[in-house]
């Protein structure tokens, strides 16, 4: 690989490192046991998730990855509320969103990589996951 390749390949490495740490960041929400009643990080589970979205939409590939990571890691925090039912409607559509956001996230990281261009519209998104048919287990 040139060198200038090799530098611009690890420049964008480096950036994604970044955004990855700024991503994994949801402050005090991320603090285990969850502090918050269930039903604000379900709030702010989907707030995070419609700005990524929104940030997607306009072509803001940075910050929708941070926001969507974002968003991964509530899920996360709400899998370890006592109070989390996983059974429940909330929690079961929760987790097709972030079903979603994964597929969203390895595309954005893709382009953001060199690896492509820009992202598919989110109205090809509902078939993409169904052929990466990703089953995400995390009733236990």
């Amino acid at each position: 690989m040139a060198p200038a390749l090799a530098l611009a390949a690890h420049a964008r490495k480096e950036r994604l490192d970044e955004l990855k740490v700024h991503g994994n960041d949801i402050l005090s929400w991320g603090q285990l046991p969850p502090k918050h009643p269930l039903s604000a990080y379900y709030q702010q589970a989907d707030k995070v998730r419609g700005k990524g979205y929104e940030r997607l939409a306009a072509g803001l590939l940075p910050e929708a990855f941070v926001l969507l990571m974002r968003f991964t890691r509530f899920f996360d925090v709400i899998c370890a509320h006592p109070s989390v039912r996983k059974g429940a409607p909330q929690f079961v559509a929760l987790r097709r969103e972030l079903e979603d956001a994964i597929v969203r996230l390895e595309e954005i990281h893709s382009a953001l990589s060199g690896g492509g261009g820009d992202p598919p519209p989110l109205s090809s998104l509902a078939g993409r996951r169904r052929r990466a048919n990703l089953h995400l287990d995390y009733e236990s």
